[in-house]
């Protein structure tokens, strides 16, 4: 019988093989100026990121959990100047997301979600037993999380925003920070994103379209994933990622698996995640420092979190929100990082660390 860290690989391998072929399937058809030749290139674009996140994620699987501590005020130096660098460089696609880089583009909100992560976790471990003082605990730790956040929600990112904070949320509770102090920053920090929703036309219209009647993106996708029945169309039969969709290789993918691979492809993915996001929480309960156990809780719930989230866009429960299937999307930098954060995961599973 395998054991939890072989079967831990195992999910993560399966969802990268499975995003491998349906990104193949989904980016063959991108209306491009020069055809199939240009979407294999963005096949292969997505193949290079996945071996480079595969790599570092190996090589994060062999770092001692100390260097995660010690470089962390380098790395949140850098995220912070990374975060307010994109805001004041030229928008791209009309947001500030994305810094270009050549021909790559990379999202430091996605390094961000790592860091704070990170930081919440040394924090609350070196700070345990102030946490019950508001000024000397939970003060400091709420001003740099809602820095972050903050330059997040400029950006604007509400869907990645609503992961990290959900993932916030959780390793305050399971870190032990007073409900008292949690509740004094979600009274700032929610009318603060209220105030900046409603000051992004874009996003007040989407929701607006979405409570009127479904647009026609999450229509088509719930339309391609019901006609994909029990066994689908076959790997490359699908219609929906033609011109139905847009966005099929990273924000749709999920319609796209449905459609072609049915109902067992629907029940695969659901299935490989969860069992993935059961196995980091065992892994989790089973570490004796506090450090450990929020960092790959946190590390995991990023994960699984937008991993769900996607497939309630793609079913219509909620609004596009932009969010990828982890390791299954076209992702770069993000699947990176998620890979990244696997190595670390299983670096921290065994026994002696």
């Amino acid at each position: 019988m395998l054991d939890k860290r072989t079967l831990l690989l195992l999910t993560v391998a399966i969802l990268i093989l499975l995003g491998i072929l349906m990104s193949l399937s989904a980016s063959l058809v991108l209306p491009t100026a020069s055809g199939v030749e240009r979407s294999y290139a963005r096949f292969k674009w997505h193949l290079s990121y996945i071996t480079i996140g595969v790599v570092l994620g190996m090589i994060a699987a062999r770092i001692n959990p100390n260097f995660w501590r010690i470089a962390l005020k380098p790395l949140l130096g850098i995220t912070l100047l990374l975060l307010i660098y994109v805001l004041i460089a030229p928008p791209i696609g009309g947001v500030h997301r994305w810094i270009k880089l050549g021909p790559l583009h990379f999202q430091p909100s996605r390094l961000a979600s790592f860091t704070l992560v990170l930081y919440i976790a040394n924090y609350i471990e070196r700070k345990k037993s102030t946490l019950c003082e508001f000024k000397r605990g939970t003060l400091p730790l709420l001003f740099v999380v809602g820095i972050i956040l903050v330059l997040i929600l400029r950006e604007p990112s509400y869907g990645l925003l609503t992961v990290m904070s959900v993932t916030v949320l959780l390793l305050f509770i399971l870190g032990g920070v007073p409900l008292r102090h949690i509740g004094c920053g979600m009274a700032v920090a929610i009318p603060l994103a209220v105030f900046q929703f409603l000051r992004t036309p874009y996003a007040v219209d989407r929701l607006k379209q979405y409570l009127k009647s479904p647009p026609a993106q999450i229509m088509n996708a719930v339309a391609g994933i019901s006609s994909g029945g029990i066994w689908g169309k076959g790997i490359g039969g699908g219609e929906i990622k033609l011109s139905r969709i847009p966005a099929a290789h990273t924000d749709c993918v999920f319609a796209v698996i449905g459609e072609e691979m049915g109902l067992l492809g629907t029940v695969l993915v659901l299935t490989m995640f969860t069992v993935f996001y059961m196995l980091v929480l065992r892994i989790a309960s089973e570490q004796a420092e506090l450090f450990n156990q929020l960092l790959i809780t946190g590390l995991g719930t990023l994960i699984y979190l937008e991993a769900m989230l996607h497939v309630a866009i793609n079913l219509g429960f909620i609004p596009t929100t932009g969010l990828m299937l982890p390791f299954v999307s076209m992702g770069g930098s993000a699947n990176v990082l998620f890979l990244i954060g696997v190595g670390i995961i299983w670096r921290l599973s065994q026994p002696e660390s």
